[in-house]
C-alpha cells in the first residue's frame, strides 16, 4: 500500500496541488516537498502496520514513545538542513522521510525481537489470499466511511468560497479547532475498539459491553468538559487563528456551534470504535453516507446558500446541518450497538 500510495504522489503531485488551486509562486516549491515526502510512504506504511498490531494486543505507548522520538529528530534535522545545509524545501522534506524512516525502524525491530504472539519473522510473510479478503472485507468500508466524513467537512468549505474570504476564515477556524479536539473522542476510539475487540475474542461478552458503556460515558464527560471550556474561552481561542475583527466575529460566533456539537461527534466516534470491535464496518459506511452526504450536506447547503426554508445562513448553516448529521449517525449507531450487545458468543464469532 506504501509504495502504491507514493508511485501515485510521485506521478500526480502537480495535479494534486493543481486541483487545491495551490498558488503558481508555491506551486514549484509544493510539488518538490509533496514528492519527497512521498519517498516516505512506505516506511510510513509499515509504521502504520506496527502500530494497528502492537495497540491491537493492547501496547499502546512504545508507538507513542517511538512516534515522539521520531518528531524530536524531525525538529532538529530541520533546523540542521535549513539552518546550515541553507536548503529549505527540500531540506525540510528529507528529514520528514528519514524521522518517518527511523520510527519506522525502530517500531519493526520491536516486532522482530518481542517474545509476544506478535513476533514477527520475515521468512514468514506472505499474502494469504483469504486473509487479505477479509482484511479488505472488513476494513475498506471504513475507509470509505472516514473520506465520505472528511469530503463533507472539505465540500463544505468550497461551497462557502463564494461568500468571500471572512466567511471562510471564520468557518476554518471553528473548524481547525474543532478538528484538534476531535483527538479526545478519537483516542477513546481507538481504545474501546481494542478492549471491546480483545474481549469479544476471549468470550467475555459482558466485560466488552461494560467496556462500550464505560467508554461511551467517559466520551460523554470529556464533550461536555472541552464544551463549557471552549464556549468560555471562544474569543481567546479566535484570536490565536487572526485578529481581523469581522473574521474573529463570526469565528467566535461559530464556535458555538462548534462546541455545542463535541457532544454528538464524541458519542458517535466511541460508537463507531464499538463497531469496529464487532467488524461491522459496512454499517458504519451505510450511516456515515446516509447522515454526513444526505442529512449533513443537505441541510448545511439548505440552511447556508438557499432561502428555501429560512434566509440564507452562511456558514452557521452548514455548522446546524454538521451537529444535524453527527445525531442522526450517533442515534443510529446506538440502536446497532443495542442490537449487537444481545448476540450470543457463536453470533459474535460469526
Amino acid at each position: 500500500a506504501g509504495v502504491g500510495i507514493m508511485a501515485l504522489c510521485l506521478a500526480l503531485a502537480a495535479n494534486m496541488l493543481e486541483m487545491l488551486h495551490t498558488k503558481d509562486d508555491l506551486l514549484p516549491g509544493a510539488v518538490l516537498y509533496f514528492r519527497i515526502y512521498a519517498l516516505g510512504m512506505p516506511a510510513l506504511g509499515i509504521f502504520n502496520f506496527g502500530n494497528a498490531v502492537l495497540s491491537a494486543s493492547g501496547d499502546t505507548k512504545r508507538p507513542l514513545a517511538y512516534l515522539t522520538a521520531a518528531g524530536i529528530l524531525n525538529v532538529i534535522l530541520n533546523l540542521f538542513f535549513v539552518i546550515v545545509c541553507k536548503i529549505d524545501v527540500a531540506g525540510v522534506a528529507i528529514a520528514t522521510v528519514i524521522s518517518n524512516a527511523l520510527s519506522s525502524a525502530i517500531l519493526y525491530f520491536r516486532l522482530r525481537t518481542t517474545a509476544r504472539e506478535v513476533h514477527v519473522e520475515p521468512h514468514l510473510l506472505r499474502i494469504d489470499l483469504g486473509i487479505l479478503k477479509r482484511i479488505l472485507r472488513i476494513g475498506l468500508p471504513g475507509a470509505l466511511a472516514v473520506f465520505f466524513e472528511v469530503s463533507l467537512f472539505a465540500l463544505s468549505a468550497l461551497l462557502l468560497a463564494p461568500l468571500g474570504k471572512v466567511v471562510v476564515a471564520g468557518h476554518q477556524i471553528a473548524m481547525n479547532f474543532s478538528s484538534i479536539v476531535y483527538m479526545l473522542p478519537l483516542s477513546l476510539n481507538i481504545t474501546v475498539a481494542i478492549r471491546v475487540g480483545q474481549n469479544l475474542g476471549a468470550g467475555r461478552l459482558e466485560r466488552a459491553r461494560l467496556s462500550a458503556r464505560t467508554a461511551l460515558c467517559l466520551g460523554l464527560g470529556l464533550a461536555l468538559l472541552t464544551m463549557t471550556s471552549t464556549l468560555c474561552l471562544r474569543p481567546q481561542i479566535a484570536q490565536i487563528y487572526n485578529s481581523d475583527p469581522a473574521v474573529l466575529g463570526l469565528a467566535v460566533g461559530l464556535l458555538v456551534f462548534a462546541a455545542v456539537n463535541q457532544i454528538p461527534e464524541s458519542l458517535q466516534t466511541v460508537s463507531i470504535g464499538v463497531l469496529r470491535a464487532y467488524n461491522d464496518t459496512r454499517y458504519i459506511l451505510g450511516v456515515c453516507l446516509f447522515s454526513y452526504w444526505i442529512v449533513g450536506l443537505g441541510t448545511g447547503w439548505t440552511l447556508a446558500r438557499t432561502d428555501w426554508l429560512v434566509p440564507a445562513m452562511g456558514a452557521t448553516g452548514f455548522w446546524i446541518g454538521y451537529g444535524l448529521a453527527l445525531w442522526v449517525s450517533f442515534s443510529l449507531y446506538r440502536l446497532r450497538m443495542g442490537r449487537l450487545h444481545r448476540l450470543d458468543a457463536e453470533a459474535v464469532r460469526q
